[in-house]
């Protein structure tokens, strides 16, 4: 910004020894007024607040933004003047995006990392201490205090071992029952050790062991008592395996019962011609002009002549019911099987 009054190298240089006395004064007056004009730059000094003269202008600070550290601020004086005015400083490097602060105990700038809160509360304890951090101590921020800076001793703090303890460590939210138990399917089975309790909520005595099992391996070598009884009934009260296969071979009685007791079917025979039944037993009831017939190789043979009957057995092809008529005939019959 353009200040109102030039400070310049020839105005750094006024008055000379050959300014007429009169200008003195006026050169005194400017060389104030450009003064107060830089310093009210970050500083109140108006003619208003006598109280607040000098004092910093609240936000007006500047943090040095560079890549390499700042410089000394005059280069001029002891190494002591030095840090005692670079005492609290900071310095952002923009590239890391890392802000330092200058320790004057270690004569060295130190990195942080902390809030905009934080940092008031550092900025206040190092304003207040020629040292920010000891051999044997290091330097907080108290949020408690608002965030006044506190030095506090190592021992405050978990050692090295402890850290490798923690890093290793099972974070408690993940120790559940779910957890546990996929941990132990993966160590389960043949060999591991683990024993259940129960199996299917019965105790190991109540099953067979497998070293007295009967199997397919030793079920010959096995000794197998006779029951008296099964079910509470003696053999006698049971078929035998033979009975069995005469039953499961048997036509059932209904079949029989049935055609004997039901209607009696018909079939209509056209004139001179032969009816050859399907496979089953037939009883055939006695009609005029009917005679029945038995295939024998090579033609049909009357084995009960017109006007008979009887039951016959037939495969569907040796059996024949003949009319002997001119005119059609109905024959009556009962299938029985």
């Amino acid at each position: 910004m353009a200040f109102p009054h030039v400070w310049s190298a020839t105005e750094d240089n006024q008055p000379t020894g050959s300014t007429p006395i009169g200008q003195g004064d006026d050169y005194i007056v400017a060389t104030r007024q450009m003064i107060r004009e830089r310093i009210g730059l970050e500083h109140n000094f108006d003619f208003m607040n006598d109280a607040e003269q000098g004092s910093h202008r609240e936000g007006s600070a500047r943090v040095w933004v560079s890549e390499t550290e700042p410089e000394d601020p005059i280069p001029a004086v002891t190494a002591e003047t030095v840090g005692q005015l670079k005492k609290g400083r900071f310095w952002f490097k923009p590239s890391t995006g890392e802000a330092f602060v200058y320790d004057l105990g270690t004569a060295a700038w130190k990195a942080i990392n902390i809030t905009g809160a934080q940092l008031i509360g550092l900025v206040t304890a190092l304003s207040a201490k020629s040292t920010v951090a000891a051999a044997d101590k290091i330097l907080i921020l108290d949020s408690s205090a608002g965030g006044a800076g506190k030095l506090i001793t190592a021992d405050k703090f978990a050692t090295a071992a402890q850290g490798v303890k923690a890093d290793n460590a099972l974070p408690a939210a993940s120790y559940t029952a779910a957890d546990v138990l996929a941990k132990v399917k993966t160590v389960d089975g043949v060999g591991s050790g683990l024993d259940a309790d129960l199996l299917d909520g019965q105790q190991g005595s109540y099953y067979q062991p497998a070293s007295s099992a009967i199997t397919t391996d030793n079920i010959g070598s096995q000794s197998v008592l006779n029951a008296d009884t099964v079910d509470g009934q003696h053999a006698s009260a049971f078929a035998t395996a033979a009975q069995g296969e005469k039953a499961d071979a048997a036509a059932p009685a209904s079949w029989f019962t049935s055609g004997v007791a039901g209607s009696w079917s018909s079939h209509s025979i056209p004139k001179a011609s032969r009816w050859v039944p399907p496979a089953g037993l037939y009883i055939f009831r006695s009609e005029s002009y009917v005679s029945i017939e038995v295939y024998g190789g090579s033609s049909f043979y009357v084995v009960a002549p017109v006007g008979t009957g009887g039951m016959y057995l037939t495969d569907g092809s040796i059996l024949g019911v003949s009319n002997t008529s001119g005119v059609d005939v109905t024959v009556y019959y009962r299938k029985l099987l």
